[in-house]
């Protein structure tokens, strides 16, 4: 749920820069919000969107070919989708212990339906918040003593969300006549 004053900018399905998701104008929170009416699949160098933030709104699938990463206390990447969040096999590193190595996607990942990890043997690390609202299908194969998925979460990415990503509590009381 995303405030009325809102208004993403429209872009097409394929990422390819960051300068495409930084098109708009930002909002008074610096966020771009950007949208597509489909699919997005994001092939751009995102490994270092530094204090950039990002909300992306997807009408159905996020494929995502890259990592994803920024500072953790001012930047944000958010990728919100009708339909599945599917992560691509290449997006990880070789197995060694995922506390010695940087993150492959930061952010907060949210699926109306799954959050796909990609079938590989490279292990795959999240730091942030993973969300599919039916299943996170863990697809990763496990060729080592470490995790093949190890997910990371971070209240500070939490605490850095914008106010119109949060939910708004109304309380509604009757008042006396």
């Amino acid at each position: 749920r995303i405030l009325a004053n809102i208004r993403p900018t429209l872009i097409t399905g394929t990422v390819n820069s960051l300068s495409q998701l930084t098109s708009g104008t930002p909002y008074e929170d610096g966020v771009y919000y950007v949208r597509t009416e489909g699919d997005v699949d994001i092939y751009a160098d995102l490994s270092n969107i530094g204090n950039t933030r990002i909300v992306i709104l997807s009408g159905r699938d996020v494929n995502i070919y890259q990592p994803i990463k920024f500072n953790g206390g001012t930047g944000l990447f958010a990728a919100i989708a009708a339909r599945d969040i599917n992560i691509d096999r290449i997006v990880g590193a070789t197995a060694v212990d995922p506390d010695t190595r940087e993150a492959d996607l930061m952010g907060v990942y949210i699926a109306q339906q799954n959050i796909n990890t990609g079938g590989s043997i490279r292990q795959l690390r999240v730091d942030g918040v993973v969300v599919g609202i039916n299943k996170v299908n863990l697809q990763r194969e496990l060729v080592s003593e470490f995790p093949a998925e190890y997910f990371v979460f971070r209240p500070d990415i939490v605490l850095n969300l914008p106010k119109a990503l949060l939910r708004q509590n109304h309380l509604w009381k009757e008042a006396n006549p």
